[in-house]
């Protein structure tokens, strides 16, 4: 999991994760400078799994995860989708890792990205979905 030496998926994955990143941080500023400006997004796209089956897919509440993520509002994220959290987390401590590898070359080690980390997050996704829908079914959970 840690390692001196990135791996070839690491090569690839370390720009893309900058990239997001970097996009999550002008919306951070744009939150900072312009407060209130977000409401005039509409971030709500329909889910047709959801129009089609009454029943939530596994991405159901992601959108709205993400939104109050950059929010700042992180109980709402983790209530409307409880995995964007821990992964914007992982994807955090992974570019930082990343950068000070590189920056170091080498000499101190970076989270490098494993199979293992997709199945885990996979697995969880199924799970949340499941969890989420027999709460829905019982009355218990809406979104």
């Amino acid at each position: 999991m840690w390692s001196k030496k990135p791996g070839r998926d690491d090569k690839l994955l370390f720009p893309a994760v900058g990239i997001i990143l970097g996009l999550g941080l002008v919306f951070l500023l744009l939150q900072a400078l312009l407060p209130g400006w977000h409401y005039a997004l509409d971030w709500r796209l329909g889910c047709p799994f959801q129009n089609l089956t009454g029943l939530y897919c596994p991405g159901c509440g992601g959108q709205r995860g993400l939104k109050y993520l950059l929010w700042g509002e992180f109980g709402q994220s983790l209530y409307h989708h409880p995995l964007v959290l821990p992964f914007a987390i992982y994807l955090v401590i992974y570019f930082i890792s990343q950068a000070i590898n590189r920056i170091s070359r080498g000499k101190t080690p970076a989270l490098c990205f494993r199979m293992w980390h997709l199945q885990g997050f996979l697995a969880l996704l199924v799970l949340q979905w499941i969890v989420k829908n027999i709460l829905l079914l019982a009355g218990l959970y809406s979104i």
